[in-house]
């Protein structure tokens, strides 16, 4: 539920789909040089997030990925949502539609184990250590 408090945050001047950001989006998915360089700054907020939840969790990145999927899922996340809000017709706020995906990705980490595993497993040997991740 952080995730969603500071997404909420980020997000919450998105309201409403203004004609000049949306020609900028617009511009962005259209120009390969340029949407090369948004996927550079998305790459680098992905690692930022990725060092707040390793300080926040008390994990050292270096030795455990948990830091980095997480703030991969979120930044993947926000980029479907972010999609779906650019495409909606009619209009809808982006807050939103931010937070539906985000509250979807918590509820899909929460997800019982699958038949045969155990929780937090993967498909072979023991659970991994969680330090600190939410169960």
């Amino acid at each position: 539920m952080l995730v969603i408090m500071l997404a909420s945050r980020t997000w919450k001047s998105c309201q409403a789909l203004d004609p000049e950001l949306m020609s900028a989006i617009k511009l962005v998915v259209s120009s390969p040089a340029i949407r090369g360089e948004y996927l550079k700054i998305d790459a680098e907020m992905q690692e930022a997030l990725a060092a707040a939840i390793a300080e926040r969790t008390g994990t050292d990145p270096g030795a455990d990925m948990g830091p980095q999927i997480l703030a991969g899922a979120v930044t993947a996340a926000t980029r479907v949502a972010m999609g779906r809000w650019f495409r909606a017709d009619p209009p809808e706020p982006l807050l939103p539609i931010i937070e539906l995906a985000l509250r979807q990705l918590a509820s899909a980490c929460s997800e019982p184990a699958l038949p045969g595993q155990t929780e937090a497993s993967g498909l072979h040997g023991p659970a991994p250590a969680r330090h600190g991740f939410p169960q």
